[in-house]
């Protein structure tokens, strides 16, 4: 006998009681609703609690075997479920049907594993974004098919690598790839190797085979010194991959505009000096680069796309 926890007091979820006391009674007990509704929880309907997902986290996993995949959406349920290895089942006017690892949706191919659902992620919340696991969005998913496709990034042979505002869902897996050569560096953050300004980078001309910044430029106040910056210490074989979010038709910048709120209307986000266009590329190549541009669709199916959520636009750029 399994405890059986679904998503959603309503109508969906008395069908959904209907069913396992007819048909599923020696196979699921419906022991919690999670619904949403505050005037619902703490209640019993039908003699069954609801309860708040926010509840449903406290419980130990022991409590609940199964869920309806609904509940997969929250990216903090999504790790309890996966924790305590929780279930996720289908739940259909005709059964009920337990799903593996087989059935799900997403598949991230940078800590390869699967997810039912990825979670909300962004100031303006995006729909299946953040790996539950390794917590990679659609950008870096997209970049590490690019590097393992269209690069020799993982080739292994002896190179320099500088990574400005390291992710962690790269992090591991570039040091383990270029050791002591991979060079993690920020202004800000205190887990780096090297506390650095991109408008005056304390390294000597041509030191990097390749240079990994993303989402960075649109924070900093002179992005063009910053590109400069770059070029400089970037070896005439070398390549670096420079990209930032693309917001708008073209792109706008106003030194004024300092309140955080207003940032955040204009610009996408608080902490944002700009907003880029397509004509981003045009700065890159001012300084210097040579700039190919790539999408998903440039090397993805369709259907890799979809599963795997890899989204944005990758500015591979040498000297």
């Amino acid at each position: 006998m399994q405890n059986l926890a679904i998503f959603g007091a309503g109508n969906f979820g008395m069908r959904t009681k209907k069913l396992v006391e007819e048909k599923y009674f020696n196979e699921y007990k419906l022991v919690y609703f999670v619904d949403n509704d505050p005037a619902k929880q703490n209640s019993l309907i039908e003699n069954v609690p609801v309860i708040s997902k926010e509840t449903l986290l406290h419980l130990y996993g022991k409590e609940i075997d199964s869920v309806s995949p609904a509940l997969m959406k929250s990216y903090e349920v999504n790790k309890f479920l996966i924790q305590h290895k929780i279930t996720p089942i289908r739940i259909t006017s005709t059964g009920i049907y337990p799903l593996n690892e087989c059935d799900a949706e997403r598949f991230c191919p940078i800590c390869q594993k699967t997810s039912f659902y990825f979670d909300l992620f962004g100031v303006t919340p995006r729909e299946n974004a953040l790996c539950p696991h390794c917590g990679s969005l659609e950008r870096h998913r997209l970049l590490y098919h690019f590097l393992k496709e269209k690069t020799d990034f993982f080739a292994g042979n002896c190179r320099k690598m500088l990574h400005i505002a390291p992710e962690a869902c790269f992090e591991s897996l570039f040091e383990k790839q270029f050791e002591k050569n991979y060079i993690t560096a920020d202004l800000y953050k205190p887990n780096v190797k090297v506390k650095m300004d991109i408008m005056d980078i304390q390294y000597e001309d041509d030191t990097f085979d390749i240079i990994y910044c993303s989402h960075v430029l649109e924070h900093v106040a002179d992005d063009r010194k910053a590109m400069k910056e770059f070029f400089r210490i970037l070896k005439k074989d070398g390549w670096a991959i420079l990209n930032v979010p693309i917001i708008r038709d073209k792109t706008y910048e106003d030194p004024s505009i300092t309140a955080p709120e207003e940032r955040e209307k204009i610009f996408g986000q608080y902490d944002h000096v700009r907003a880029y266009g397509p004509d981003y590329i045009d700065r890159l190549r001012e300084v210097g680069f040579s700039v190919e541009v790539t999408c998903a669709k440039d090397f993805l199916s369709e259907s890799d796309i979809e599963r795997m959520r890899a989204f944005g636009e990758i500015y591979f750029c040498t000297v």
